[in-house]
């Protein structure tokens, strides 16, 4: 006789014991086949019943339960999956967090990953470097200006060709506060760089902010700089300098040192460009207004203690307006042509703010 417990479960060829056991069941009984097999007659009558013809029917089934009271609802399910499909950048941080999913971000993780929306993308792995000195910095103490290729987006290529808008984005941001100001251009040129800069310096002085205590830092492309052997002092440096700002360049082949620019650009272009749908070039312009004052003024940033730029800019300035986070983008080539010696300026605010 052989003895089913306890060491027919716990061998390898438990299947082929069980095989044996329900053929010898089928011939000679349910009792005599445990009587043979050493077990009960309801463990025979188990794997009789379950017998379908096949050596695998004789596995071991799952224990996993079958109802998980945790599991959100389908609906729930489809509605993220939904989201995704609209907005195929965003990971769950940005769903949780921009529709207000009462779901953790493990679930909506879960979701997207079981539906088969997640790419795997293999990242190099890189030390993070120490920024804490950010945490040190003034507001407006040290900004970083660059610029931006729309044209490299797909997303957006076609959009922007046909409303005929603007190729280039230059972009101003704080570096302690993440306060951000963009504009727009048809090409990128010095001139244009110039425009773009004067324009948001006098936003800020109309605002009390000191500009001789601005520390203003950029790359050596053409747009900034003179070329390598040039003597001579671009517009855009000519511009800083009426203006008090003093000008750094980044050390060559060192495009990380105006990572706060670059990790910009990457979020205007997923939350943005390849977000939003544009009917012309007015609509374009409009929403690009309101993403900026969304950006600064209700956007969080988890790398930030989860707080808006407005938020951080009045942690040292608690009168600070939101008036200051909403300088409207514009096509700065629009303003070369118009040659007006006055710019953009809130209304809404008449006295300075900030004493540096």
């Amino acid at each position: 006789m052989i003895s089913y417990y306890p060491t027919v479960p716990m061998s390898s060829n438990k299947m082929q014991v069980r095989l044996e056991m329900v053929r010898y069941a089928k011939e000679f009984g349910i009792s005599a086949a445990a009587r043979h097999f050493g077990t009960t007659r309801v463990t025979v009558r188990k794997w009789v019943k379950r017998f379908d013809g096949t050596i695998r029917s004789l596995g071991d089934a799952s224990r996993a339960p079958k109802h998980s009271p945790g599991k959100i609802h389908p609906h729930d399910e489809r509605r993220i999956i939904k989201l995704r499909k609209r907005f195929p950048r965003w990971g769950a941080n940005r769903l949780k967090a921009q529709f207000g999913l009462g779901f953790s971000t493990k679930t909506i993780y879960r979701v997207l990953r079981d539906a088969g929306l997640l790419k795997k993308r293999k990242r190099k792995h890189l030390r993070k470097k120490d920024c804490s000195w950010k945490k040190k910095l003034a507001p407006f103490q040290l900004v970083q200006v660059d610029t931006k290729d729309l044209s490299d987006i797909p997303e957006f290529w076609y959009v922007r060709r046909f409303l005929k808008l603007p190729r280039w984005q230059f972009s101003f941001r704080d570096v302690a506060t993440g306060l951000v100001f963009f504009g727009y251009s048809q090409e990128k040129s010095n001139l244009d760089a110039s425009s773009f800069v004067e324009y948001v310096l006098l936003h800020l002085q109309h605002f009390g902010i000191n500009l001789n205590s601005i520390t203003l830092q950029t790359d050596n492309g053409t747009e900034f700089v003179m070329p390598a052997r040039s003597t001579r002092h671009s517009r855009f440096e000519q511009t800083l300098a009426r203006y008090g700002v003093k000008h750094r360049r980044i050390p060559p082949g060192r495009p990380t040192y105006n990572s706060d620019t670059e990790t910009f650009h990457r979020i205007v272009e997923d939350e943005f460009y390849c977000a939003e749908n544009f009917i012309d070039q007015a609509d374009f312009y409009g929403k690009a207004i309101c993403y900026q004052a969304y950006f600064n003024i209700l956007r969080k940033n988890r790398s930030r203690c989860e707080k808006t730029p407005l938020d951080l800019l009045r942690t040292h300035y608690p009168n600070a307006p939101a008036h200051i986070a909403t300088l409207p983008p514009v096509d700065v080539s629009h303003i070369i042509q118009q040659r007006t010696p006055g710019y953009h300026v809130s209304k809404a605010v008449t006295s300075k703010i900030f004493t540096y």
